[in-house]
């Protein structure tokens, strides 16, 4: 259980970054944002990292390492690509299609147990969220570049959060995460290094949501490593996708968004599709 307060934390970190991030990109660079952040998750893991030091001695984690880095990253890249023709409201239901690959990845290389419980959990929690985000056709439309796109993105994803899992086996999840964003920040220097001067002022502009973005997105990666080494990557993650309820009733609540009914009962589904993939109903 101790797996899933983790997640689950690490959901509600997650939903607040991406209810701040929505702010933030509303004005600034995506790319230039997206080295801030890196840049400043690696400063704010130096704490855990020294703590946690431990480094390992096969190569073939460090490997795992860089691999995850470069695929965290270029999901991310498709993701911001897919957003110049595809609208956020048809984007973030398709993305979650991830909770698949994940169990489908899950199941084959890491040899997780699947059982009835995970495929409905993750059917509900799918469903859930789509209902919750879902405005329009982009399901009909597989044609286009920014829907492949956003199915690429989050195929990638699932892909990274496997590396994860099993990556983390071989190191502390405090030398992993600061590995990670520090990989991926020397890997977009190339990309912004002729931005430095627009990236300061963009910090210096908006320091409190930049920072508290990269705390809430630092922290949950950290918990959600936490979380893989005592529990399976097919229960963790689409706990993790709860983070989707936040986002929505945060709208609702702090963005004055519209509250409907369909909402509620999207949220309900969700919630019972984690209920399930958890085994929490069983302690009942």
């Amino acid at each position: 259980m101790l797996g899933i307060l983790f997640a689950l934390i690490a959901a509600i970190a997650v939903g607040i970054e991406n209810l701040l991030m929505r702010h933030v990109l509303k004005t600034e660079d995506t790319l230039g944002f997206t080295f801030l952040v890196h840049l400043i998750s690696t400063i704010l893991l130096i704490p855990l990292f020294a703590i946690e030091f431990a480094l390992p001695s096969q190569p073939i984690a460090w490997l795992f390492a860089i691999a995850s880095a470069l695929i965290w990253l270029a999901a991310a890249y498709c993701g911001f690509l897919s957003y110049k023709t595809i609208d956020a409201s048809t984007k973030s239901p398709i993305t979650k299609i991830k909770l698949f690959f994940v169990l489908l990845l899950s199941v084959i290389l890491l040899g997780e147990s699947l059982t009835a419980e995970k495929v409905i959990g993750t059917a509900l929690i799918f469903a859930g969220i789509t209902l919750l985000t879902y405005k329009g056709n982009g399901f009909a439309r597989l044609g286009e570049k920014g829907i492949q796109l956003i199915f690429l993105a989050a195929l990638l994803t699932a892909i990274a959060q496997i590396i994860d899992k099993y990556a983390i086996n071989y190191f502390t999840s405090g030398t992993y995460g600061f590995l990670v964003y520090l990989f991926a920040a020397l890997a977009l220097i190339p990309f912004v290094a002729g931005k430095m001067r627009e990236i300061k002022t963009m910090f210096f502009r908006q320091a409190v949501p930049i920072i508290a973005v990269t705390a809430f997105g630092a922290g949950a990666y950290y918990l959600i490593l936490q979380a893989f080494k005592v529990a399976e990557a097919s229960v963790i993650v689409p706990i993790i996708e709860l983070s989707t309820l936040i986002i929505v009733f945060g709208g609702i609540v702090f963005l004055k968004e519209e509250k409907t009914v369909e909402k509620i009962a999207a949220a309900i589904i969700a919630i019972l599709g984690a209920v399930l993939i958890t085994g929490i109903y069983k302690i009942f």
